[in-house]
């Protein structure tokens, strides 16, 4: 069963099948609704469930956790032009391109091209559960089929392809809030099974996407030099070895060569928080280790991680924990 046949029924295995699911997954379960692969023992745990649409598109759900990096054969499993839309709805990755630039994908839609210069040579996942939906448009039989299905121009899909294929990196956008409406209903549909409605809903899904794309590339995410990224990693390891100090941006810029504004942006973008915050948060983790796992009395341990006073410690730890230090120790 190689072929997909007129009405979207059977898979078309060559058509979806590429570097991912070629190198890290075997295939599970087949059915007319829908194809599971699993992912390899050897590179992590999770699965890739793949729905037929209509002729030419489907939708490709992604639950797995990968130990290492995904390397990317950009092209090489495709011979037709297509278009893949990315909704990231759990964990993220970070992707690397040819020209040393790099983006973080968390909580964003992502939108490529074949024949673009969009495309990444890998993504690191972080050893992170990853959840994600995408649509997957081969654009010669997706053209014909939404113009017999809908009476959809061919001109529209045609010029949407080449707004993507022209960008020189991948368009990354926060998903918007009607976006993330149709995602929640798509995963209903996955979930109940009901693969009629499920169609319908990623059909207007990705005529709602060719609709609003110019709006996304005015609003695209940036992206960071690999330079920038190590500094980051830098900083970030630097205030967590020297997590009791009081370091100010100022002295971490100047220090680590980086102006304050790239270095709170970048280090927002990538760690998803303010260097502050994500300091705090780190402190609050390193209490509750000690507090569990030592002999050290509260004031030793507050001292221990920056804070001159228990009452000031005991204030941020309450905040993240919901009770005092103490009760904390004593619920152990």
């Amino acid at each position: 069963m190689n072929r997909q046949n007129r009405g979207g029924g059977a898979l078309e295995i060559s058509a979806v099948k590429n570097t991912f699911l070629k190198k890290y997954t075997i295939e599970q379960e087949r059915s007319k609704e829908k194809l599971t692969y699993q992912l390899l023992p050897g590179y992590g745990n999770g699965k890739t469930v793949i729905y037929p649409i209509i002729q030419g598109m489907y939708l490709i759900l992604n639950e797995f956790t990968l130990k290492g990096q995904f390397k990317n054969k950009i092209n090489a499993d495709f011979s037709n032009s297509f278009i893949k839309i990315e909704y990231c709805l759990k964990g993220k990755y970070i992707a690397n391109f040819k020209d040393g630039k790099i983006a973080v994908v968390k909580g964003n839609s992502v939108y490529y091209a074949r024949n673009g210069n969009n495309h990444c040579l890998g993504a690191d996942f972080k050893g992170k559960k990853y959840q994600s939906i995408y649509i997957l448009c081969y654009l010669k039989q997706t053209i014909n089929s939404l113009g017999q299905l809908l009476g959809v121009s061919k001109d529209a899909i045609n010029e949407y392809y080449e707004k993507i294929a022209q960008s020189k990196k991948l368009v990354i956008v926060e998903t918007e809030p009607e976006v993330i409406g149709m995602i929640n209903k798509i995963n209903q549909y996955m979930k109940s099974a009901h693969l009629e409605l499920l169609k319908l809903q990623v059909i207007e899904l990705f005529l709602s996407e060719m609709k609003h794309f110019d709006h996304y590339r005015k609003i695209r995410k940036k992206y960071l030099s690999k330079l920038t990224v190590n500094k980051i990693g830098l900083i970030k390891k630097f205030i967590e070895v020297n997590m009791q100090e009081h370091i100010t941006i100022d002295q971490l810029a100047k220090r680590f060569d980086i102006g304050t504004t790239n270095l709170k942006e970048s280090f927002k973008y990538l760690y998803g928080t303010g260097i502050y915050t994500y300091l705090r948060n780190y402190r609050m983790e390193k209490a509750g280790e000690l507090l569990r796992n030592s002999d050290c009395n509260i004031l030793e341990i507050a001292n221990m991680l920056g804070y001159s006073n228990q009452s000031n410690f005991g204030s941020v730890f309450k905040d993240c924990y919901g009770v005092s230090p103490l009760k904390y120790r004593k619920s152990i």
